[in-house]
């Protein structure tokens, strides 16, 4: 057999590499059904055996939660033999994304059609596919299924299409493996399932989730956007544009101060609730376009002061998209205006991983290198002017009942929703403004 190659998780700092794997576990989400023979002189193995396999999905059991795993299976395993020696338990399992925490209960089988079954489920990123093949293999062993060489290949090669796939078709993808097996058998059936869906769909969910409201990207404009608007003179000779302009704290606020604004915001029950708002709050300096940047185009004014985007650069999947930024800003920025926008870049001296971007795609935390920006903004007469720590900005200048906007602005601009680490000094990327000037 061919040895799949290593993933490419390859950091210097081996810290890093375990902090990533470690933040990808949160959001494998793992559930199953296992039929154990009702079997008393057994409990203890069956016990050690779910929490070796629990802690191979990062799942750290407590001494009291031994306990109360070994009551459980005791209780339930002694009733039911004392029923019939031939009877089962059924333990059946949750380990929800996100988080470190298994849900589980036992009871009898009943009627046994199964020894097990269940499902793995992982964010599609192709360069963690060797990774999640041996987190498949290690629950398959803990079920008492070993592979064989041609049978892990076939793994790899399936899991590796299906990544690929899913992945090419949206940053909003995940991958499902479902598994079963017979009664008394060493065998078992399994299939990998790639299952995608858009960004705009992904925003969607966020207008009905009961932990964003009731604001979702924060209620305070970003003090970046504020203060750079507030270096032009009369607002009403200074139009700007917003592109991915979400619910409208900044386009409001802005049009409040009397700039004409341009607001685009491609999912629509955002762009609806911001029309309603300017409606409500009378603005009539303020027009919504729903649609994407490229298609808003034709509805812009033919020059602005300031175009920004705020918090949606890290939507982006390629360097072309931030390209299209650059030359969309040369166009329509008047002679000295501005484009600002917050992106995550890796930290001087630091090198972020393929694996690390890939799942930065699902965080809403895509990672650009200066590199590539510097590449993006080639030929155009754009010129930067500032580069600023987008925690260390907002933090200092937002009002302090403002800080942090939301529950997860701190973590998720200083990385630690792709690293796992425990300060925002040690994450190897941050979220930075940067801030062009047209020449």
């Amino acid at each position: 057999m061919t040895n799949p190659a290593e993933t490419s998780v390859t950091y210097t700092d081996s810290r890093l590499e375990d902090s990533l794997l470690r933040r990808i576990a949160r959001f494998t989400g793992v559930q199953g059904t296992l039929v154990l023979p009702a079997a008393p002189d057994r409990v203890d193995q069956y016990a050690q055996s779910f929490i070796d396999m629990f802690g191979d999905m990062g799942v750290r059991f407590s001494d009291d939660e031994v306990a109360h795993l070994h009551e459980a299976l005791r209780s339930e395993i002694g009733a039911a033999f004392t029923g019939s020696p031939e009877s089962h338990v059924a333990v059946a399992y949750t380990v929800p994304a996100p988080g470190f925490t298994v849900n589980y209960t036992v009871a009898p089988a009943g009627v046994v059609d199964r020894a097990f079954d269940g499902s793995i489920t992982v964010p599609a990123a192709p360069s963690l596919v060797n990774h999640y093949a041996q987190d498949c293999l290690e629950v398959f062993a803990h079920l008492g299924v070993q592979f064989s060489d041609d049978q892990v290949e076939h793994l790899y090669a399936a899991l590796r299409d299906q990544t690929d796939t899913a992945f090419r078709e949206s940053s909003r993808s995940h991958i499902i493996v479902r598994y079963s097996a017979p009664p008394a058998g060493r065998s078992i059936s399994y299939t990998v399932e790639g299952h995608a869906r858009s960004i705009e769909d992904a925003y969607e969910t966020w207008t009905s989730d009961p932990t964003r409201q009731p604001s979702l990207f924060g209620t305070h404009p970003d003090a970046r956007i504020r203060d750079l608007a507030a270096e032009f003179g009369d607002p009403a000779d200074f139009p700007v544009l917003d592109i991915g302009a979400g619910v409208g704290r900044n386009s409001l606020a802005l049009a409040r101060q009397g700039h004409p604004v341009d607001a685009v915001e491609m999912t629509q029950s955002f762009a609806g609730k911001l029309h309603d708002e300017a409606q409500q709050s009378g603005l009539e300096n303020l027009r919504v376009i729903p649609t994407d940047m490229s298609a808003a185009e034709e509805y812009m004014y033919e020059q602005y002061s300031m175009v920004f985007l705020s918090e949606v650069v890290s939507d982006f999947r390629t360097v072309d998209q931030v390209r299209e930024v650059f030359e969309l800003a040369a166009r329509r920025l008047a002679p000295g205006g501005l484009l600002a926008f917050n992106i995550f870049l890796p930290k001087h001296g630091e090198v972020v991983s393929d694996a690390a971007r890939e799942y930065g795609q699902h965080c809403y935390a895509s990672i650009f290198t200066r590199d590539e920006l510097a590449a993006a903004a080639a030929g155009l007469p754009l010129d930067l002017i500032s580069d600023e720590s987008v925690y260390d900005y907002e933090k200092t200048n937002l009002p302090a009942e403002e800080w942090p906007p939301t529950v997860w602005y701190e973590r998720w601009t200083s990385g630690q929703d792709v690293f796992d680490v425990d300060r925002r000094e040690d994450s190897p990327m941050d979220m930075r403004w940067l801030v062009y000037r047209k020449h």
